[in-house]
């Protein structure tokens, strides 16, 4: 490794490298398969700063590396559970379970088609209420996300240009950027639906986090900076991830509609904050990455990833299978 240069690694949960292990998953440059051709685990994205606040003067970088991914993987073997509080909660269950993206415009596809999923079983229960604001919110929630899937697609074009979709492409993203300062704010004050309000918050962040991470760098490739609102655009969902509030009535959420015993509450409440975490960290490697590589190294991560896998250049650490780029 290059002195000084931060360092990426794709690390798989214990159970998915167990099962690769065993043949029944296939290890492909999203991370494992299914014998079918589905995934099972998407690859989970890990940066490591030398001149991070990990590095003290009792540790070498292998060590100070190896803690951070240790924590990461600890949340990630966590989302792999079968928790009984979410399978209760389908809609939940499914947010937790959609992949960020798997790198590639087809990987945002995939998760575009699961969210499909949650907002076609609450439309179910919008039928049997009758609340203008539950609706209010299932239709912004899809037309932000219909919005931020033509984006998505729209930088797909070879003629892309992120200097010129600058005023189309920010004004989308904040308005985003203010309803989900509404959503929280909502949270925060105790007005509205719990129910509506998470899941406008999962099915809009992992798109979100998409759009935000791709269109940022290609503008930076165009123009040597982050657009000007980027900071804003990131700092939105950290706010709600970290947020006491949101974790409290997460909690509360899945204490109320489950029969489950409050560890399993507990754990499934760890396993939803990891996931809304993995947008935020998704967002924050990405940059980085962006920073230290060229155009085309960063739109052929899933190709360098399976070079990788080919070449069979990868490690296991800890019993997580890991590979670094």
């Amino acid at each position: 490794m290059e002195e000084g240069k931060v360092r990426f690694i794709y690390a798989l949960s214990l159970e998915g490298t167990r099962l690769w292990k065993e043949g029944i998953l296939t290890l492909s440059s999203g991370g494992l398969r299914r014998t079918d051709g589905s995934l099972y685990e998407l690859a989970t994205p890990v940066s490591f700063d030398p001149d991070s606040n990990y590095l003290n003067t009792c540790q070498t970088e292998e060590e100070a590396f190896r803690r951070q991914l240790a924590e990461i993987t600890f949340g990630l073997d966590q989302t792999m559970q079968d928790v009984n509080a979410l399978k209760d909660i389908a809609w939940m269950n499914y947010a937790v379970n959609c992949s960020t993206y798997e790198m590639t415009y087809q990987g945002f596809q995939h998760l575009i088609v699961q969210l499909n999923d949650i907002s076609t079983q609450l439309s179910r229960v919008e039928r049997r209420l009758d609340n203008k604001e539950f609706i209010n919110h299932l239709e912004l929630t899809n037309k932000y996300k219909n919005r931020l899937e033509s984006i998505a697609g729209y930088m797909e074009i070879k003629s892309f240009n992120a200097s010129n979709a600058f005023m189309s492409v920010t004004t989308s993203l904040d308005e985003i950027e203010s309803y989900f300062g509404r959503l929280h704010n909502e949270l925060n004050v105790g007005t509205g639906n719990n129910q509506m309000i998470l899941e406008s918050i999962f099915s809009l962040s992992g798109p979100y986090a998409y759009v935000v991470c791709r269109y940022s760098a290609l503008f930076y490739y165009e123009n040597d900076c982050y657009p000007p609102n980027y900071k804003k655009w990131r700092e939105t969902v950290s706010k709600i991830t970290e947020a006491p509030r949101v974790k409290n009535k997460i909690q509360y959420f899945l204490r109320v509609n489950s029969s489950c015993s409050l560890e399993d509450v507990y754990i499934a409440r760890n396993r939803v904050l990891f996931k809304l975490g993995e947008f935020v960290r998704q967002i924050e490697v990405d940059q980085l990455y962006a920073l230290q590589h060229t155009k085309e190294e960063y739109l052929s991560i899933d190709r360098q990833l399976q070079d990788k896998i080919d070449q069979k250049d990868y490690q296991i650490i800890d019993g997580h299978l890991c590979i670094e780029l």
